[in-house]
């Protein structure tokens, strides 16, 4: 999954800049190409953006286990954690920030005085300790570990 994640990465920052070079020529020396071109030239550039997550796999609560695990691993002494835990790390701790900043305050309510540790805590205990549910997409895990621990208040005129 790494490699072709990689490989979409890669594909996207050659492709982003072309546009945006195409986009500038056009601009800065008049009219070079004719207006079909460059339209034939972006269709094709945004259908190639689009491709590139069409072979999108489910971030799974077995990615998100391992990817919060690396990260609530101390540092080695003596020298910085091998490259593909940095990677899963990242991935696992701004996967749980991403929820977060989408949903909080709609499907639970996080308090701002919790940290991004305890929130990782959190989703990390329940990921293991469902760990039968865990084939199941990562964001309903998120999703339902931060409604058990954050529930939001009743709302005034229900109960």
């Amino acid at each position: 999954m790494r490699d072709s994640a990689e490989a979409r990465i890669k594909n996207a920052a050659f492709i982003v800049p072309l546009l945006i070079g195409v986009t500038e020529l056009s601009i800065m020396g008049g009219i070079i190409i004719g207006w079909n071109v460059m339209k034939a030239i972006a269709l094709v550039l945004a259908a190639t953006l689009c491709s590139l997550g069409a072979h999108a796999e489910t971030y799974s609560g077995n990615k998100l286990f391992k990817a919060l695990y690396d990260f609530k691993q101390p540092t080695p002494a003596g020298g910085p954690p091998p490259a593909d835990a940095v990677f899963d790390q990242a991935l696992g701790y701004g996967y749980v920030r991403g929820v977060i900043d989408s949903l909080n305050k709609i499907l639970f309510c996080i308090p701002h005085t919790v940290t991004g540790g305890q929130i990782v805590d959190v989703v990390y205990n329940h990921l293991q300790d469902n760990a039968k549910k865990r084939h199941q997409p990562a964001v309903d895990l998120t999703i339902e570990a931060l409604q058990d621990a954050f529930p939001c208040p009743p709302k005034e005129g229900k109960k």
